[in-house]
């Protein structure tokens, strides 16, 4: 190796291997990426397989034609669940829009398939489970807000009973919630858009 080659390599590891590794460049990048990797699995359309899991598109090596009748409609793509214990799979648009309506038809058909296999008693009981935490989040909510004015009332500062009326909020959001689901079961109101729009404008909050 000559003289030159290894004073070029002396020179990038001062002036930039070691001021990186100084702020912690690779830790700041893992991190980065790390939170790009979960907003990402925040907005993938969820498995309808196992639940739990988010739909993902990877470039694929290959891809799949639709064709009808020897004409070319579209191009299609493999969708693996992020879930490895589940490992379900799809072909869908690689567009995410088209892939999400797709994905949401799959999870519509597969939870009625999950529903029918349930009896009357057992939709009781799940209509009765969801109305009872409901009743109990909507006063834990309740309580909460009362707790908020209390304390304002009281002169204390806002600032430090702002929890109260944060937590009151996200507890009556869940109750809405449990109240909504009971409404479902109730009317077989299930995987239909515009649902729970229908139900905030039209139905009981608590149940």
């Amino acid at each position: 190796m000559s003289i030159f080659g290894s004073t070029k390599k002396a020179a990038m590891f001062a002036t930039v291997k070691v001021p990186l590794a100084i702020i912690g460049w690779k830790t700041i990048a893992a991190n980065n990426e790390y939170i790009v990797n979960s907003f990402k699995a925040l907005n993938a359309p969820t498995c309808p397989e196992c639940l739990r899991g988010g739909m993902h598109c990877k470039t694929p090596e290959f891809e799949v034609r639709d064709e009808v009748d020897g004409k070319q409609l579209n191009t299609i793509y493999p969708w693996h669940c992020s879930n490895l214990a589940c490992g379900y799979e799809l072909f869908a648009p690689k567009d995410p829009t088209a892939a999400k309506a797709l994905i949401a038809k799959q999870m519509a058909a597969r939870g009625r398939e999950r529903l029918a296999e349930f009896g009357k008693d057992d939709i009781a009981k799940l209509i009765g489970q969801h109305k009872l935490k409901s009743r109990l989040l909507w006063l834990a909510g309740i309580a909460l807000f009362a707790m908020f004015v209390y304390r304002l009332a009281d002169g204390q500062r806002i600032d430090l009973c702002i929890g109260n009326l944060c937590i009151g909020f996200v507890a009556a959001l869940y109750g809405l919630i449990g109240s909504y689901r009971a409404w479902q079961l109730e009317t077989g109101t299930i995987f239909i858009e515009g649902a729970f729009k229908r139900f905030v404008i039209n139905e009981n909050w608590i149940r």
